[in-house]
């Protein structure tokens, strides 16, 4: 029960349970918006409405515009997907670093114990 009361050991604890919860947060999230992306691209864009032939500065600006909403649409959502793969790669590091804290406090309190009630040297 010493080992749990570790400094180095209970970090590397919570800092892989705070990983593997980003981890599958990032994951599934990335996913939900993978899909989301695939499905709303899939389908085929609105015909767009002309009055005149000729490219007029007004019906110049009314294609930028159109063209301008449709990247609007997508932006929040490929926002969202580039944050949460943010957050997934962060908590596979946390995961890792959390990992080699826990190994270290392990080797650590090991080491210590080990030290302790190892045979003593009396010199004569």
């Amino acid at each position: 029960m010493g080992l749990l009361k570790t400094p180095l050991v209970i970090v590397g604890l919570l800092l892989t349970l705070i990983g593997l919860g980003n981890v599958y947060t990032g994951t599934t999230k990335a996913a939900e918006y993978e899909k989301l992306l695939a499905t709303e691209r899939a389908t085929p864009p609105e015909p767009r409405k002309s009055d005149s032939p000729r490219l007029e500065p007004r019906l110049r600006n009314s294609l930028l515009k159109n063209l301008a909403e449709e990247d609007d649409r997508f932006a929040a959502a490929r926002a969202k997907l580039d944050f949460y793969r943010v957050v997934h790669g962060g908590g596979r590091l946390l995961t890792l670093l959390g990992l080699f804290c826990a190994v270290s406090g392990v080797i650590h309190f090991w080491y210590r114990y080990s030290r302790a009630s190892g045979p003593t040297l009396q010199g004569g």
